[in-house]
């Protein structure tokens, strides 16, 4: 029987509250699907990919593993947006890694860990990644307008003169779970944004978690 091959996988999410557990389930089955064994999944959670990868703790830790263990040549990552913010952040961050000898496969990409590890496999492989982390970094900025627009309807809409009255955005709301985050996420989001403050009696609340919770169960989400 052949060995398999050893691995590790790394994971992140840029708000605190934002369910990490989909990108660490879909590497442990590319894993298995693979033939490879995860050795373990860094993590960096409530971290945004505007910050460098060698700046991030899960990411720093994955790389004094990687030196500890020269045995595992394989690094497994969900998408490409994990890497960096946009196409130069990507880029750098797959040099460094490549050129230290590591293989980086992608979970969403796998047209990608099918290249031929050769010269012109490697420039169509790098080609390709810069392309994808356009399409990405375009998708992102436009989902940043279409969150900014709603934001401010949200903000036109609301007077909030007491708890019944508060408005909660639900474009904004809505935005956010198609983006994939959690209620408890974009709760977290809104008050930080003083979307979700109302007075009462002339002092200035924030609407709780439960309450919040039981308005969005109100509106059907």
């Amino acid at each position: 029987m052949q060995a398999q091959s050893l691995a590790v996988g790394y994971a992140r999410v840029s708000i605190e509250g934002e369910d990490i557990n989909n990108q660490v389930h879909a590497i442990e089955d590319y894993a298995k699907t693979n033939n490879l064994t995860l050795v373990g999944v860094f993590r960096d959670v409530g971290v945004s990919g505007a910050k460098p990868a060698l700046e991030r703790e899960g990411f720093r830790q994955l790389l004094t593993a990687l030196e500890s263990m020269p045995a595992i040549r394989t690094i497994i990552v969900f998408d490409i947006t994990r890497l960096g913010r946009d196409v130069l952040d990507v880029m750098d961050t797959y040099k460094y890694l490549t050129e230290k000898g590591y293989n980086i496969l992608f979970v969403k990409h796998p047209e990608l860990n099918v290249i031929q590890s050769t010269p012109l496999g490697e420039a169509i492989r790098k080609a390709t990644l810069a392309m994808l982390s356009v399409t990405a970094e375009i998708e992102r900025a436009l989902i940043s307008e279409r969150t900014k627009s709603a934001l401010a309807r949200a903000k036109a809409m609301g007077k909030h003169v007491g708890r019944r009255g508060t408005q909660i955005p639900i474009d904004v709301v809505r935005q956010y779970l198609s983006m994939g985050l959690t209620k408890k996420a974009i709760y977290r989001l809104l008050v930080q944004q003083g979307l979700l403050r109302y007075q009462e009696r002339g002092v200035v609340k924030v609407l709780s978690y439960n309450q919040f919770l039981v308005r969005l169960k109100s509106m059907g989400l």
